[in-house]
This record gives structure tokens, C-alpha cells and sequence, in this order.
């Protein structure tokens, strides 16, 4: 004997609202992990875990070859990125106020040689180690 149609929408309306359910408590307590994070209560940064829920506006598949779509999409938007090394998997996030300067200056060879002389910056270490077609 088998369900019949209206108990069947009901199972999966029930499915829906658990999964819609979960995934606010999830945010939740996200939002609470970052929050104590930044407050230092824990003592290390727990803010890591909350990457899973951002979804990215824009994915470039490689920062060699798309250089230019890279700078002209991006050009006087805010906003925080993500890099990922292809070699290694290493992740780096950043953020600024105009995304399309700030990634100008990671193609900018002379820039990150003389800022690293007076600075550390682990994406300039990267970039210059890997190349742009590493990310």
C-alpha cells in the first residue's frame, strides 16, 4: 500500500522546512562563533568554519590568463575575496575598497618586491613562489 499524493507533499514540505531549519541554525551559529571569535573569548579564531557559507560572486580560473577580466569586472567595487593555490590548496582572503587597485597590485612585479623589503604578505610571497597561474 503506497502513500497517497497529499501525504506525500506533506513528507516533502516536512523535508524542506528541516533542511530550511538546519541550515538557519547552521548561520546561527556561525554568526555566534564569529562574533566570540572576534572577541577573543576562545583564545584562536573559529571564524575559519563560517567560509563554508559564503558562495562567491565571481570565480576566475586562472589569474595569469584573465588578468584584465579580473581588473574591469571588478573595477570600483568593494568587497573580500578569496585566492586559492592550485599547487598547494593554501587560502588567501582579502578584502578591499576598490577590489579592481588592489588587485592591480598583485600583478605589479616592482610593488610586491618593495613591499615585501619593508613588509610580510604571505599572497605576495605566493604569488611571486607559484606564479598568477597557481590561483
Amino acid at each position: 500500500m503506497g502513500l497517497k499524493k497529499d501525504q506525500k507533499q506533506m513528507i516533502k514540505s516536512f523535508k524542506f522546512k528541516l533542511l530550511l531549519l538546519l541550515l538557519v541554525v547552521l548561520l546561527l551559529g556561525c554568526w555566534m562563533l564569529a562574533f566570540f571569535a572576534s572577541m577573543d573569548i576562545f583564545g584562536s579564531n573559529f571564524s575559519g568554519f563560517c567560509l563554508l557559507f559564503f558562495i562567491p560572486v565571481a570565480v576566475y580560473d586562472n589569474a595569469d590568463t584573465e588578468k584584465i577580466k579580473i581588473i574591469t569586472e571588478n573595477k570600483g567595487k568593494s568587497g573580500v575575496y578569496r585566492r586559492v593555490n592550485k599547487e598547494n590548496g593554501n587560502s588567501y582572503l582579502g578584502s578591499g575598497e576598490d577590489l579592481a587597485r588592489r588587485f592591480y597590485t598583485y600583478y605589479s612585479l616592482r610593488g610586491m618586491i618593495n613591499y615585501l623589503k619593508k613588509f610580510k604578505n604571505h599572497i605576495f610571497r605566493a604569488i611571486l613562489k607559484y606564479g598568477h597561474s597557481k590561483f
